[in-house]
């Protein structure tokens, strides 16, 4: 604005305005200042005609009443009563300034001479104004000025603190704070970080502010710390709740999603300084796991976690990993720390269960059950192992490794004992039923089936895959059973007998014809469909993900039956060169499988049926020459696999089950055998392989059924929780600790629930940390379903008397889901541990 458009803002809301012009810079302007229906006089010994002017003969004009001298003092003032209901102008630079800002605190004079240099910019002044509210404060203006020169997000202490710590720690290349030193404002800076923070140092550098920062944090969210005395010097720098603030600032800082990287960055820097993980390093792995405001604490936790025996306490080193998962630097972590989560697991498993069964079906019941989370466990190991660090954990590799061959030689020596053609053959989950037990009723009754063939999808990875779905995907029903492969387990055995027919033959070679027709790839797999249904199509998981969802609900107009082929596991684990691999290839199918089915509902696909042709064994150490065995008859007239071999002169021999040929009107085969548990025939190509199949394992027999229906109407819910401690709804503690029962086991049809949790007043103000509680137990056992969370409170006055609320609000859509009053009456009110 210009004087004219001020002095007209003036009036707009005052009939009269006083003018003093103390240097009088505009003695020879006023002359010519132009305001309509306002009298502009000049005060010059006249102030009697002016009163009369003004409330006798003109009580109802406008008046400008300008002084070329500064204000007179009252008693001197013959104008004194007027200007009491009047206005005030001021034209100088300063009253200009303090009139734009609209300030009204006298300290204003003290910041104009003490930052002149700042105000005399009309760009920066109109920046600065942007900045601040109607009436601004000194603290406000002051933050202001500052944000003003850094280009601050905005006018508040953690954005202009983010904005200089963008710049680092080096004082003399801080870009930030070279501007800020321009206009002395950096001196101001740190008063208001020493004010704020209570900071007692006469002296504060950038880096031992930051230094103040981490530590503060340290002792937040490890308060025992301070009991052994490793922090005493950053202790004693605050006054007063000063160490609780910068505690809560980092925090805060943590859970800010656009700036918490530059903590990361900060917080190295300050380490490598400082040394401060080299001072928690002999700290016992309980108080470790508590300590999340340093990077290189997890490469301690992980190193102690290596070198002690975790075997001897599986549930304590299960809650360290689980407190990690809390942690900023979780993701750059995480596979090294879920490898040893696995290898617990695995432990825990392996404790809990002993394959022993008098009856083959009880095997099996065990397996489908129970025995397959060893399965799961020891590929969830070596997946996290080869993509963490390798080094740290070689000594668990090596035992699991050791462990696992051991496990499942037990399992399948004792399966090998009961096994029996009869149960391939002849049972009800046998895969050569498969076509006329799940598909062909339902054809008959004019459904629509998709069945989704996925290669080398073994029981175990059918398991995992229900689990996911019955967990994360709305509006599925997810039922799982179990097929038993045909034998010899392999592509082209496998593929044939899921497909509809009358007979399967199955060659010397591994080539097998349905129906007198071969069944090799997806053309002539379809054209078999199509001689049972003409509505029918196949296709595989290529085709389908490279066309939208309208092009595929055009593809499957008119069609009651499609299978999809999947070929991700066993060709990552059949070639050589990548078999070691293969579980990063299960990783991927079991994601890719969650897409096709999501995109198969919205293509109006509501039944959908996931099965393999055949599993597999893997071990990924070396495979040693005592699983290798010699194959006594001729070998230029058969075809010999590591796994099988079949021919019509084959006779038995140990360590391997012979089933003799079979021609039954629907299954042709020759005399076929087979290398018992993990063991495989020596001179051939694939005998050193670690990923095999053709025989008759149990991971390798044994594959998931697992049955889809998008269902219309919501039938899955979000687990519930209840508080159990404290019983009493007062909080007396400025770290209180909550206790939670999740309701009851996470299954298919009840979802687990991630909350975040904090303590809030009347008006929705967060008064602590917030803390987040994961609901996800699958356990009957309560132990395992109970939750504890500690809160921070913020270091502010309680009203003892007042009401304050407990609010737990859904992580993913931040639903208030439920809240508790509590009254907070700090017994100690400065005890900040």
């Amino acid at each position: 604005m210009d004087i004219r458009e001020k002095l007209l803002d003036k009036f707009s809301r005052s009939r009269i305005v006083f003018w003093f012009d103390e240097e009088g810079n505009f003695k020879d302007d006023i002359e010519n200042l132009n305001l309509e229906d306002v009298n502009i006089c000049k005060v010059e010994n006249n102030e009697f005609y002016l009163k009369y002017l003004i409330e006798k003969e003109k009580p109802l004009d406008k008046f400008l009443l300008y002084y070329n001298s500064a204000q007179p003092p009252i008693e001197k003032n013959w104008l004194a009563d007027i200007l009491l209901y009047s206005d005030v102008f001021f034209a100088d630079h300063k009253s200009l300034i303090k009139d734009e800002l609209n300030v009204r605190f006298a300290e204003f004079d003290y910041l104009y001479n003490d930052y002149r240099t700042f105000f005399n910019n009309k760009k920066r002044l109109s920046k600065l104004k942007s900045y601040l509210s109607e009436e601004p404060n000194y603290k406000e203006l002051s933050l202001g000025m500052i944000a003003t020169v850094i280009n601050a997000a905005k006018n508040d202490l953690e954005a202009v603190l983010f904005k200089i710590f963008e710049n680092g720690l080096d004082e003399e290349d801080n870009e930030a704070l070279e501007q800020l030193a321009k206009y002395n404002l950096d001196l101001m800076l740190y008063k208001i970080i020493k004010e704020h923070f209570k900071i007692k140092s006469e002296e504060i550098t950038l880096i031992k502010f930051a230094l103040l920062l981490v530590c503060s944090h340290i002792l937040l969210t490890a308060p025992q710390l301070v009991k052994q005395n490793l922090f005493n010097e950053y202790i004693e720098s605050f006054e007063g709740k000063g160490l609780q603030v910068a505690g809560h600032f980092v925090e805060e800082w943590l859970y800010n999603s656009k700036h918490n990287h530059l903590y990361s960055e900060i917080s190295q820097y300050v380490d490598n300084k400082a040394n401060l993980s080299q001072k928690l390093v002999n700290l016992n792995l309980g108080d470790l796991a508590d300590v999340y405001s340093l990077e290189n604490i997890e490469n301690i936790i992980l190193d102690k976690m290596a070198k002690e025996d975790i075997e001897d306490n599986i549930e304590y080193y299960l809650d360290i990993i689980e407190k990690r998962k809390q942690s900023f630097w979780w993701e750059i972590y995480q596979n090294t720390y879920l490898s040893i989560e696995y290898y617990l697991k695995f432990e825990k498993s392996l404790i809990a269960m002993h394959p022993d069964a008098d009856k083959i079906e009880n095997l099996v019941s065990s397996y489908t059950t129970k025995l397959h989370s060893i399965d799961i466990n020891y590929r969830k190991f070596i997946y996290y192992y080869k993509n963490g660090n390798n080094d740290l954990l070689l000594d668990y590799y090596k035992k699991l490794e050791n462990k696992y061959y051991n496990f499942i030689n037990l399992l399948n020596s004792k399966w090998d004992n009961l096994l029996t053609y009869d149960f391939i053959n002849d049972n009800s989950h046998n895969q050569v039923s498969f076509y006329k037990k799940f598909i062909e009723e339902r054809i008959e009754k004019s459904e629509r089936v998709c069945v989704i063939i996925s290669d080398a999808l073994r029981y175990e990875i059918g398991c995992e895959l229900v689990d996911a779905l019955s967990l994360n995907a709305d509006r599925l029903k997810v039922d799982l059973d179990y097929l038993v492969a045909n034998i010899p387990t392999i592509t082209t055995v496998g593929m044939a007998s899921l497909l509809p027919h009358n007979k399967i033959e199955i060659k010397d070679d591994g080539s097998v014809l349905v129906d007198d027709k071969p069944a090799t790839n997806t053309k002539m797999r379809n054209d078999l469909l199509v001689t049972f249904n003409n509505n029918s199509l196949a296709i595989t998981e290529e085709d389908v993900n490279s066309l939208t969802t309208s092009q595929l609900k055009d593809l499957f107009k008119g069609k009651n039956l499609i299978f999809i082929y999947q070929n991700i596991i066993d060709k990552i684990g059949d070639d050589n060169v990548s078999e070691g691999n293969v579980f990063n290839a299960v990783e991927q199918c079991l994601g890719s499988l969650e897409k096709i089915i999501k995109k198969l509902g919205s293509s109006n696909i509501t039944n959908i049926i996931i099965t393999s042709d055949h599993g597999f064994i893997y071990i990924d150490s070396k495979i040693e020459e005592h699983l290798k065995i010699d194959f006594p008859f001729d070998k230029s007239k058969i075809s010999l696999n590591p796994r099988y071999v079949l021919g019509d002169n084959i006779q038995p021999i140990a360590n391997s089950h012979y089933f003799e040929k079979i021609d039954n009107g629907e299954i042709k085969r020759n005399n076929i055998l087979i290398p018992k548990n993990m063991l495989r025939f020596k001179s051939t190509n694939g005998a050193s392989k670690r990923f095999l199949h053709g025989g008759v394992s149990l991971q390798e027999l044994i594959l998931p059924l697992i049955k889809i229906r998008h269902t219309k109407k919501q039938s899955k819910r979000s687990v519930d929780f209840e508080m159990i401690s404290p019983t009493k709804n007062i909080i007396t503690s400025n770290n209180p600790k909550f206790k939670f029962l999740q309701s009851e086991p996470i299954s298919k049809d009840v979802l687990p629930l991630k909350i975040k949790v904090g303590v809030y007043d009347s008006n929705n103000n967060l008064l602590s940390s917030v803390g987040l509680v994961n609901f996800d137990a699958n356990s009957e056992d309560i132990n395992d379903r109970t939750k504890v969370l500690t809160l921070k409170l913020k270091p502010i006055s309680f009203d003892k008397d007042k009401t304050y609320r407990l609010k737990f609000y859904d992580e993913d859509n931040e639903v208030l889901i439920k809240e508790y009053d509590f009254k907070i009456n700090i017994l100690i009110s400065n005890d900040f541990f």
